[in-house]
């Protein structure tokens, strides 16, 4: 997957006002999305014009253009202050989902971009200036939230936030219940918010363990199985 020229922006992302769209020719789109980040400009800031003079302070020795999500690694390498995260935006079904996560933290510079996509199959990255706003749709929260750039989570209050970032993405060490504690039992109590389906679907897969020659093995596939339960009689 990769982005290249200009292409208009989606009329739902655009109604959100929450991108800038470089209206660039050539197939640095990427580049002008990172540096539009970077220095920021208050007019005009879709004029490519506005960035093609600090194409200089990015290191892009070995990178090819079109942009690849695969070499986003190696710009990053190449770019000590700048991380990135990609999202995929779908214009038809209405979701965003990532397509690549940054594993770098706390660098000067980070960089939030959305990839778009014509009728053509052509891509086109935009800077994300508004992850309140991208994901506004969310949440039932009147006003800006603060959003985790990892997994698009809202959070409302600063505290909460701040106390998510210290665990996203991150493995977290299980904590067994002891008697010195008073609280002992993990319980489900807000029912409340459940909501019903009509049915569920259960499934899974059986592998077989095979030698892989090198002192360890492989999961072969073997089987699967998938089952419905109806919650009604409907």
């Amino acid at each position: 997957i990769e982005g290249s020229s200009y292409i208009k922006t989606p009329k739902t992302l655009s109604n959100k006002g929450c991108t800038i769209n470089v209206k660039n020719k050539d197939k640095l789109c990427f580049l002008y999305a990172i540096l539009a980040q970077i220095y920021t400009v208050k007019r005009n800031p879709q004029r490519v014009k506005q960035y093609k003079k600090y194409l200089s302070t990015l290191n892009t020795q070995g990178l090819q253009f079109p942009m690849t999500i695969k070499q986003v690694p190696k710009f990053e390498e190449l770019n000590p202050t700048i991380s990135c995260n990609i999202y995929y935006f779908d214009d038809e079904e209405k979701y965003i989902a990532p397509l690549r996560v940054t594993t770098q933290r706390n660098r000067e510079h980070h960089v939030n971009l959305i990839l778009i996509t014509n009728d053509n199959g052509d891509g086109h990255y935009l800077l994300i200036s508004s992850l309140s706003r991208l994901v506004a749709h969310r949440t039932k929260h009147v006003g800006k939230t603060l959003v985790c750039p990892y997994c698009l989570s809202c959070h409302e209050l600063k505290t909460a936030f701040l106390e998510h970032q210290k665990m996203c993405t991150t493995l977290q060490a299980v904590e067994w219940p002891t008697e010195e504690k008073n609280n002992t039992t993990c319980q489900f109590k807000k029912h409340f918010k459940k909501l019903p389906v009509h049915f569920s679907i259960y499934a899974d897969f059986e592998c077989l363990l095979v030698p892989s020659g090198n002192g360890g093995s492989k999961h072969i596939p073997c089987g699967y199985a998938a089952i419905r339960v109806a919650t009604d009689s409907s």
